[in-house]
């Protein structure tokens, strides 16, 4: 694999991303098929965890009551680590732009927000359940965290100050359509992909350059090894999730779960097809049938310990792909490693 990081802004292929910016919840792409996205959250604050990847166990995910122990969560950055990881970036960012006169803040989020990847296994709470039926909670249709900072600082900017952090090359300030890129700030060139590109490029330092998963357009590279291995493996586990929906123990655990769900009088072979029926309209307030379907539903996964149950089915898949995947992701593990050492030594540079 090539080595990448060489230089501030040797290598790009398409304008940068926020590091840790990553995909909001999606919707299934088919009744088949579960799309497992983890998404990678921004955050800013003090804290460092400098541990390597490897010598930590996988954290986990929570909605509500529910824990899910995730064995690829292995390979990516733990919540202390993101910390450390925006942190650095923000920082890069504000000694970048101070060339050039601009100030760059770095931000103190409120907390963290991770997505629940079991989410559209169907797993909710009941009490949000209650409120808003199949719909996601309020705080679930956010930004993430990390786009959010982001995108709260260059939203005060003018057009020639956004240049500065975004850069000229793969994509036009926002209000600047059709207009010509913007190159110089205060007779000062500005970097081809901004202050944003040089701290991408400065945490990607000694890293491995990643191949896109499959099926993943090449721009999303733009964001570095961060962004790569998020996507791989948010595909692995898609692959994973989609084993365990094909066998035996699911479609029985499935079953369990519909005949629970038959005896509250609602008839759906499983909790995804409960979630994605196309009664259900995501444009306006959930219907009182949307409501007690919910409710029922979260009563059942409760009843049937389906989540613990499905988890598991998951997990041994995913350790499969692991097993199948060895030295890829030993790669993707070295880069997280790279990438943290990196921000602490970049942090405690003056």
């Amino acid at each position: 694999m090539t080595r990448t990081g060489q230089s501030a802004q040797d290598s790009h292929r398409d304008a940068p991303r926020s590091p840790g910016a990553g995909a909001r919840r999606a919707v299934p792409r088919s009744a088949l098929l579960l799309s497992v996205v983890v998404a990678l959250i921004s955050v800013t604050t003090g804290c460092t965890d400098t541990s390597p990847a490897s010598s930590r166990p996988s954290h986990d995910t929570t909605r509500g009551k529910h824990v899910v122990p995730l064995p690829l969560d292995r390979y990516r950055p733990s919540e202390q680590q993101r910390l450390q990881l925006a942190t650095a970036q923000h920082t890069l960012i504000g000694k970048c732009t101070s060339r050039y006169g601009l100030h760059w803040a770095v931000p103190k989020l409120a907390g963290l927000r991770f997505e629940d990847p079991y989410f559209q296994f169907g797993v909710i709470d009941e009490q949000d359940a209650v409120r808003y039926g199949f719909h996601p909670a309020p705080e679930q249709q956010q930004d993430d965290d990390g786009d959010l900072a982001l995108a709260l600082q260059l939203n005060k900017l003018s057009a020639e100050e956004r240049a500065v952090v975004e850069g000229w090359k793969g994509m036009k300030p926002r209000g600047t359509d059709g207009a010509a890129p913007i190159t110089a700030y205060r007779d000062k060139a500005v970097l081809p992909y901004g202050c944003l590109g040089e701290a991408v490029q400065l945490l990607e330092h000694g890293t491995h350059q990643l191949n896109p998963a499959s099926g993943v357009v090449a721009d999303m590279q733009r964001g570095g090894s961060e962004t790569i291995a998020s996507l791989r493996l948010s595909e692995l586990a898609a692959d994973a999730a989609y084993q365990t929906r094909r066998g035996l123990p699911y479609r029985d655990l499935a079953a369990k779960w519909s005949s629970c769900m038959k005896r509250s009088g609602f008839d759906s072979p499983d909790p995804e097809s409960a979630r994605e029926d196309p009664r259900w309209n995501p444009n306006t307030a959930p219907s009182t049938t949307e409501i007690r379907t919910a409710v029922a539903d979260a009563k059942c996964l409760v009843a049937t310990d389906f989540l613990r149950q499905a988890a598991a089915l998951q997990a041994h898949e995913e350790e499969k792909m692991i097993k199948q995947n060895t030295a890829e992701l030993q790669e993707v593990r070295d880069n997280l490693n790279a990438r943290l050492k990196n921000a602490t030594a970049l942090l405690r540079s003056p």
